[in-house]
């Protein structure tokens, strides 16, 4: 709430910018918003949503950096993914807190820090889930190839390109603010298009490895069964489909709304506040369930987390016993 002195004063039209994030121009660093239910309602969505990604990503990274029987290439791609989620965690999800009752001025550090992390860890997100779909697709499709195709120097060039390019898109979207607004939703639809078509690609690959993973278990099942004699029972594991499956309808609920509503509201089509909210909590929620998905299903990661648990625990009852 503005001073009462500063009541009457005129109020500046609104910029391109300052309507993406909402915020008024303000001569001070910050402005402080009323508090109400709406804002403790975002505060605790956001909290637990902040506790689950910096618990949940730390320890699956602790755990595959551990794991003996993965691929070094997978384990860069997965290291990948989780900072990515924990820098969403700290540089923007952390602010979008502050926001509830801080507004950023425009220019400010923290509005410019704040801008270029959402669009960096944002991008970055999908582009590892994107990497680590495409280094799964080789893993399967071409498994005798794939230590030639995808060598561990390769997997951290492509990593660094792919932060490389995020940087330059947040840099980007910064610089392109001041520009009009015509220029500034142009810039919304590519990048959206962009997420769209890699999504799309996203879901071939994942139903396309599902198509092989079932292939080689009928084989598999066939030979077991040529060799155990004509009545023994074909038994074909459901996990992979399982997994997938999982896997897909994450992605195509919560990534492909927020995209559309977002694109939506750069055309100036009127959204609902709650369902655009409903659904950014969903994707917000992708943070710490991709962990979940990619680690906690791999029967290695189930052995390992325990024993590390274990190690973990032992050594600080050694400790408490020097003590």
């Amino acid at each position: 709430m503005a001073p009462a002195e500063n009541a009457m004063e005129v109020v500046v039209p609104v910029t391109p910018m300052e309507e993406e994030f909402n915020v008024t121009d303000t001569d001070e660093a910050s402005a402080y918003l009323p508090y109400g239910v709406t804002n403790t309602v975002f505060i605790c969505v956001y909290g637990v949503n902040f506790i689950l990604i910096m618990t949940i990503n730390p320890v699956c990274l602790l755990v595959i950096r551990r794991m003996a029987n993965m691929q070094p290439t997978t384990k860069n791609f997965m290291t990948s993914l989780l900072v990515s989620k924990m820098g969403y965690g700290i540089f923007v999800l952390i602010p979008f807190m502050i926001r509830t009752n801080v507004v950023f001025a425009e220019g400010s550090f923290w509005w410019i820090l704040f801008f270029i992390c959402d669009v960096v860890f944002n991008w970055q997100s999908f582009l590892s889930l994107l990497l680590l779909t495409v280094d799964r697709y080789l893993a399967v499709a071409w498994c005798l190839h794939y230590p030639r195709l995808m060598t561990i120097r390769r997997s951290r060039i492509i990593i660094c390109i792919s932060w490389a390019a995020g940087l330059i898109f947040g840099l980007a979207f910064f610089f392109s603010t001041g520009t009009s607004l015509h220029a500034y939703t142009i810039q919304n639809f590519i990048l959206i298009t962009i997420i769209f078509i890699g999504i799309a690609l996203i879901v071939t690959l994942y139903l396309h490895i599902l198509v092989i993973a079932r292939r080689q278990a009928r084989r598999i099942a066939q030979d077991n069964q040529a060799v155990a004699g004509n009545n023994a029972p074909q038994r074909v594991s459901t996990k992979s489909f399982t997994t997938i499956f999982i896997i897909v309808t994450v992605i195509l609920l919560c990534w492909i709304p927020v995209c559309l509503f977002t694109l939506l509201l750069r055309v100036q089509v009127y959204v609902s506040p709650v369902v655009y909210f409903s659904f950014g909590v969903l994707y917000i929620a992708t943070n710490w369930i991709d962990a979940v998905l990619f680690c906690a299903r791999n029967k290695e990661f189930q052995k390992t987390l325990p024993k590390l648990a274990l190690a973990c625990f032992n050594g600080l009852m050694q400790k408490w016993n020097r003590t």
